[in-house]
């Protein structure tokens, strides 16, 4: 038997961190297509739901559970002021990917996607990374690796970093 409770009983499986990844994702879709945060409950749950791609929705358990935990926790997010600040002070490009060599001659090449890059009017650039989890210490080493990565694209020093929590 499947189960999504976090006390397991023998046989079973933990699904929790699958759907907690899964919320993380479908924020960032809700963010990414500028979603009114204030939307009444059924609106932003019913597009959460048309979200959901066919081989992610076969692994929800409870579809309407998800849809409200991830319209609460977009809501969390994106009705921050600093985060409403930070959208609107210039132009927003969301899923920015890139390929970047890491600088110090490691010649490592380093793959990402940026979760959103602002770039305002008077030439500044700033890197949002947008976290629905735990705060963990790598979340800001990866924001620090793509501030630069973004600064060698685009010739921009210095380049602004965020990681966002809701």
């Amino acid at each position: 038997a499947l189960t999504l409770n976090q006390n397991l009983e023998p046989g079973t499986i933990n699904l929790e961190p699958q759907r907690q990844r899964l919320i993380g994702t479908l924020v960032h879709r809700l963010l990414q297509r500028g979603e009114d945060p204030s939307a009444d409950d059924d609106t932003l749950n019913r597009r959460v739901v048309q979200l959901l791609t066919p081989d992610e929705r076969v692994d929800v358990v409870d579809l309407d559970g998800l849809a409200s935990a991830v319209a609460s926790t977009y809501r969390a997010l994106r009705l921050r002021p600093d985060v409403e600040a930070l959208l609107e002070s210039g132009t927003c490009y969301f899923e920015v990917p890139f390929s970047f060599e890491a600088p110090a001659g490691t010649r490592d090449l380093v793959r990402g996607v940026v979760d959103c890059l602002v770039m305002a009017a008077d030439g500044s650039v700033t890197v949002l990374e947008f976290k629905t989890g735990e705060a963990r210490g790598e979340h800001q080493a990866q924001a620090r690796l793509y501030g630069e990565a973004m600064g060698a694209l685009l010739g921009t020093a210095p380049v602004s970093v965020n990681v966002l929590y809701s």
